[in-house]
């Protein structure tokens, strides 16, 4: 049937209504609004209240219209804008579903006025999408879309993904309104993928309701009822009257060869348009096709008669109830499609049935609406072309956009792959740096270590040369001598006592040449040794005097071998020997000096210059190797170590007779 082919275009404006949450799916009460009510005032309240409304709205429009109007009272006192913007826009949609289209554009108006004075864009574009609706429902298909694109928009600037969709859902009613039924798919689509990113199933609802419709105007009548049916289910699990009988009424549409089927769905729409909002544009433009529908029954569909159990004259009954009621309802709420399409049924049932007079008016009322509604469809018309216009500006704008990103993109990667390269130099070149310095710390450090090696090799050889010179060969000659001196004498106690004295020294020199240091007590015990070998070979010619720091941890403490020997075997052979005094003495003392040890060798015999003297060609050999051999190791010993050691040797001060050598050693422990 022709008529019933306008019914989706009502059907769609009420996708162009928002609401901003489902709500949770208990069924209203007034017990629920009292209690929300006995609540302190403030913003949560009302905010309550509004979510109360809204599911309230679902089922009775007239209830809800209260609850928002008490909604917007509280928000006033509370001087709360937010509040007063949801209720004013609530309100307003809820005079537009009740078809009040006057009151529904002055709170439209309210709210986008309170919103431009508080700068909150979401709430601006709510008031535009709302307006819009208001608009389109006037047929004011120009204005409409006007304030759609500037809702888009204004969502995307904003990045606001809910107006978005929303946005998106009235664009593509837009297009279908102008059979632009691809792009009204396409726009559809992108809706209800946002939709169901946000969870809301209302919406998601809407979107499949407004492709089932594109499909049924594309003939694709499987597509169609499969998005409808989702639709339907989708409102029903949101437990959603009002989206339930606009359902139904699709369906009628989509079924136009099975007239009994389309009945059916007209009834149970009825059912819910009678408890819900009766005046709504749907449930008049349900009760005027159930008109048409039972006047094309009874003219074109004889067969059916039988099985409605209807007869003709029946049928025209109701045609003619229906579509009276609907005639004037469409006059009362001003609807001019509604009143175009039933004038003309109105006329051809009264026309059927003789009644030649009700049929003129009616023929009459049809006309004049013709002529309200062609001028309003050329309006439309030209109101697509400025739409398609603008799509395709928009179209353009978006090309140009991705454009600009592709060639920022490109932009960008240019940038990545040059900073790489920098950066790939950079490192490149301190990797450079840092191999050339690691290998010049390696030749360095090569130096240092061949350095320190013929430091150890030339201290090795001053510590052989030093165990060379203290055995040397007369001192051994002499002390044989002696040995077979006091067994030619008969004196085998002496002998033995210098035999054992003169093994235990050769005994310790050996066991200390093995190493670069050895404990204190062991080198005491050695010089001592030496010391009373020199005595008992010279007959006691010279006294000797050891003294020791008793601080000293002599155990523990680490010196070098045979350092200190020299020292006295020159003040025996250089100061004493040639002595003719009869107190001829030689003193050695040790002492703690915190950080290090001092060791001087005192005698009191001819000195340094009365040496000089005696030109023993041997002695004089032994006497420059064994001071220069000390001070070769002291040389040695400072360059590989952080603490320096100290030799000195000198004449007696004060005007006293003889020569006192020193070593400062640094103290160095076992471990």
């Amino acid at each position: 049937m022709k008529t019933l082919k306008t019914l989706f275009f009502l059907k769609l404006l009420f996708c162009l209504q928002i609401c901003f949450a489902q709500g949770d799916k208990k069924t209203p009460d007034d017990a629920e609004y009292n209690k929300i009510l006995a609540k302190k005032l403030d913003t949560n309240q009302v905010h309550e209240l509004i979510k109360f409304a809204e599911r309230v709205e679902r089922s009775d429009l007239n209830k809800a219209l209260i609850y928002y109007r008490k909604s917007l009272q509280l928000s006033t006192k509370l001087d709360w804008y937010i509040g007063e913007s949801l209720s004013l826009n609530n309100i307003g949609k809820t005079f537009l579903s009740l078809s009040e289209l006057d009151s529904a554009t002055i709170y439209f108006n309210k709210g986008i006025a309170v919103n431009e004075k508080n700068k909150d864009f979401k709430g601006q574009i709510v008031g535009l999408i709302n307006l819009s609706a208001f608009y389109a429902n006037q047929g004011n298909h120009n204005e409409a879309s006007k304030l759609i694109f500037k809702a888009l928009k204004l969502s995307e600037e904003i990045k606001y993904p809910n107006l978005i969709a929303v946005s998106s859902i009235n664009l593509s009613v837009l297009f279908s309104m102008q059979k632009q039924y691809d792009k009204s798919i396409v726009y559809a689509q992108k809706a209800l993928d946002g939709f169901k990113k946000l969870g809301v199933l209302v919406h998601q609802a809407k979107c499949h309701e407004v492709i089932g419709v594109a499909y049924m105007q594309k003939k694709n009548i499987k597509l169609a009822n499969q998005n409808f049916n989702e639709a339907l289910k989708l409102f029903k699990q949101d437990k959603n009257l009002l989206g339930e009988a606009t359902i139904y009424t699709q369906l009628v549409a989509n079924n136009a060869n099975n007239p009994v089927i389309q009945l059916s769905y007209l009834q149970k729409a009825r059912t819910i348009w009678e408890k819900i909002s009766p005046n709504h544009p749907l449930a008049i433009a349900n009760i005027g096709n159930t008109g048409v529908l039972y006047y094309d029954v009874a003219e074109k569909h004889p067969k059916m008669h039988v099985a409605m159990k209807l007869s003709k004259e029946q049928l025209l009954d109701s045609a003619e109830k229906y579509l009276t009621a609907g005639l004037n309802l469409s006059k009362q709420f001003k609807v001019p499609s509604l009143i175009s399409t039933f004038s003309k049924g109105y006329a051809d049932v009264f026309a059927s049935r003789a009644k030649y007079k009700e049929a003129y008016n009616g023929l009459k009322e049809y006309v004049s609406a013709q002529d309200t509604f062609y001028s309003q469809e050329i309006k439309n018309k030209i109101a697509a072309l400025e739409t398609q216009r603008e799509v395709g500006i928009r179209d353009k704008q978006l090309q140009l956009k991705k454009l600009e990103v592709r060639e920022l993109w490109l932009y960008g990667v240019i940038v990545v792959i040059v900073i790489i390269a920098i950066a790939f130099i950079l490192i490149n070149r301190s990797r450079i740096r840092q191999l050339r310095l690691k290998n010049l710390l390696q030749k360095r450090e090569a130096k240092e270590q061949a350095k320190e090696l013929i430091h150890q090799n030339k201290l090795s050889e001053t510590e052989l040369k030093a165990i060379r010179s203290q055995m040397n060969p007369h001192f051994i000659f002499n002390v044989l001598n002696s040995i077979e001196a006091y067994i030619v004498e008969n004196e085998p106690k002496m002998a033995a006592r210098l035999v054992q004295k003169f093994a235990s020294l050769s005994r310790l020199i050996l066991e200390n040449s093995t190493q670069s240091l050895v404990t204190a007590d062991r080198e005491w015990k050695a010089l001592k040794l030496y010391t009373e070998l020199e005595a008992m070979r010279f007959n006691g010619q010279f006294a000797y005097e050891f003294e020791l720091d008793e601080s000293l941890d002599l155990p523990n403490l680490m010196i070098p071998p045979m350092l200190v020997q020299p020292l006295i075997e020159n003040a025996i052979h250089h100061g004493l020997r040639n002595s003719t005094a009869t107190d001829n003495l030689i003193k050695l003392k040790v002492n703690d000096a915190t950080t290090h040890i001092d060791i001087s060798v005192a005698d009191n015999g001819i000195g340094i210059e009365e040496s000089n003297k005696f030109k023993d060609v041997i002695i004089d050999k032994n006497k420059s190797f064994g001071l220069s051999a000390i001070k070769e190791r002291i040389k040695m010993m400072n360059a590989l170590q952080n603490e320096q050691a100290v030799f000195e040797i000198k004449a007696v001060e004060d005007g006293g007779r003889g020569t006192i050598a020193k070593i400062i050693l640094p103290k160095l422990y076992r471990n």
